[in-house]
């Protein structure tokens, strides 16, 4: 090929590229024309559709007994509202005609929260979003939920049965708060606001309504403060406290030994007093073995293994030194005991020989469990002592009958003979009485229940005596010409029982009548 041939082509060749770039030149700026016009076209649509306006109910949080927050959220806002919202009942399908909380925050966000308040607890709620615009009422879709329960309501009953180791109490719920009550009673301490994580409590069942709490394990003369307590899904609710105040706690210990048959169910007992609450004491007549039991019966007990004043739980019999009336004390809680051996007598300006040097012997009466004397006292004062010395004496402050340790002196009124009775079978209750005998009846003059025949005493015994002419019919023994003491024959065997049956005199004549106050025994001698 000739130069100028190659020449020519390669000429054609360059045309044609500048040609072709020309023509993509071209349709670049045509392309750009057609999408900017094309764009144009589509932001004015946009401009001109309006969507749907469309509300969601999104979630509900924070539930209380009383309140819950409940999101909405704006799908599409339309025309926009002019008011949002949370709509709800108890029923379902809420409307803004039922109850409604409207939403006062930034009308920009897409969500909003409404807090409901003065909800009722333990309740179910429908609940929904709205919004109102130019056309109407857009709802959410329904959601549900349930308030949370509320503490019980309830009340401390006041303490009744008080001793000095227990007492009783209770409670009343009156509202269980919209939850299952499950347990129930009270707590108590020494200190005020008891509460059952810290304190002594009771556990009495479930449930609503009242119940009775038994408290136990209390000591003697202290305050003690109460609630009542309920436990539900709430949480545990308390009623008012209550206090009260122990009185002693009485403690009573059995004396069983072979001077009664070895029975703790009959057998005398040692107690404590309110003035020395840790010292049980008591008067009882031993042989020569004992021990003690802390019930009426044999599931525990009390000896001396080493006879050295010592308790042991279970130890062996305790020896006594004579038989005899002894003081027993025993220190229940160092766990020792003594025995101290009684006899005793009546001394003072009323007693022979009416100036306060010598004691008149009393007799020791193993029927009455008393002791007794029988003499002629004048006007003036005496007291009881023991052993003949002022070591143990009793008088009687306040002249009730009553003995106290060391007391005052006990007045006799009026000169004349006298039966001393003084009985101190009875820990914390010991008495005396000064009593005169006679008999009375339809048998004995004037025949007719209204008047005493006065018996005379037998001399260095404890025996009345009367001799009178006596008719068919009966009679009775009492003291002092009333009814607080006599004495009758239910069985008319011989033997007298207070309160006991009218005697009968089956045939009228002159009778010896005498009454053994030692012996509680009477004798008819018809002469």
């Amino acid at each position: 090929m000739t130069e100028k041939l190659l020449h020519l082509r390669w000429l054609k060749i360059i045309n044609n590229i500048q040609n072709m770039k020309k023509i993509v030149k071209y349709n670049i700026i045509v392309s750009f024309v057609v999408m900017i016009a094309l764009l144009a076209s589509c932001t004015k649509d946009l401009t001109q559709v309006k969507l749907e306006p469309e509300i969601e109910t999104s979630q509900v949080e924070d539930i209380s007994s009383y309140t819950a927050v409940i999101t909405g959220f704006v799908v599409a806002s339309g025309d926009g509202y002019s008011e949002k919202g949370i709509c709800y009942n108890k029923t379902g399908d809420p409307t803004i005609d039922d109850e409604k909380m409207i939403y006062e925050g930034d009308d920009n966000n897409a969500t909003f929260k409404v807090t409901l308040t003065g909800l009722d607890y333990n309740t179910k709620y429908y609940a929904r979003a709205y919004g109102i615009n130019t056309s109407g009422v857009v709802y959410g879709s329904d959601t549900t939920f349930t308030t949370l329960p509320i503490l019980a309501t309830l009340t401390t009953d006041t303490a009744t049965d008080i001793t000095g180791f227990s007492a009783t109490s209770g409670g009343e719920i009156t509202d269980a708060g919209g939850a299952e009550i499950t347990d129930r009673g009270v707590c108590w301490s020494t200190l005020p606001n008891p509460v059952i994580d810290n304190d002594s409590l009771t556990s009495d069942g479930t449930g609503i309504g009242t119940f009775t709490s038994s408290i136990t394990g209390l000591n003697g003369l202290t305050t003690y403060y109460v609630k009542a307590y309920a436990i539900s899904s709430a949480g545990v609710s308390y009623g008012n406290e209550i206090s009260f105040t122990t009185p002693i706690a009485h403690i009573t210990w059995y004396v069983p030994g072979d001077h009664q048959g070895w029975n703790p169910a009959t057998a005398p007992t040692v107690e404590n007093t309110v003035s020395d609450p840790n010292t049980l004491s008591g008067y009882v007549w031993l042989n020569t073995e004992f021990k003690f039991t802390p019930a009426p019966n044999w599931d525990n007990s009390w000896g001396d293994d080493g006879a050295d004043g010592t308790l042991d739980a279970g130890g062996a019999n305790i020896a006594v030194p004579s038989p005899g009336y002894y003081l027993i004390t025993v220190d229940f809680t160092a766990k020792t005991y003594t025995l101290t051996k009684t006899d005793w007598g009546l001394i003072g300006g009323a007693v022979p020989p009416y100036d306060w040097t010598v004691d008149q012997n009393m007799t020791y009466s193993s029927v009455t469990g008393t002791w007794l004397l029988t003499l002629s006292l004048n006007s003036g004062d005496m007291k009881f002592r023991a052993n003949d010395e002022w070591v143990i004496d009793y008088g009687d402050t306040g002249a009730d009958g009553s003995l106290e340790q060391g007391g005052d002196n006990i007045p006799v009124a009026t000169a004349g003979d006298y039966t001393v009775t003084l009985d101190l079978s009875h820990p914390n209750n010991y008495t005396y009485s000064l009593n005169q005998w006679g008999i009375i009846g339809s048998s004995v003059p004037p025949y007719d229940w209204t008047a005493d025949v006065n018996m005379s005493i037998v001399p260095g015994t404890n025996q009345w005596t009367v001799t009178e002419d006596l008719v068919v019919g009966e009679f009775k023994f009492r003291a002092n010409d009333a009814w607080n003491v006599d004495y009758g024959d239910t069985g008319a065997d011989g033997s007298l029982e207070p309160g006991g049956d009218n005697i009968p005199v089956t045939t009228a004549g002159n009778y010896t009548i005498t009454i053994d106050l030692s012996t509680l025994t009477y004798t008819m001698v018809q002469n």
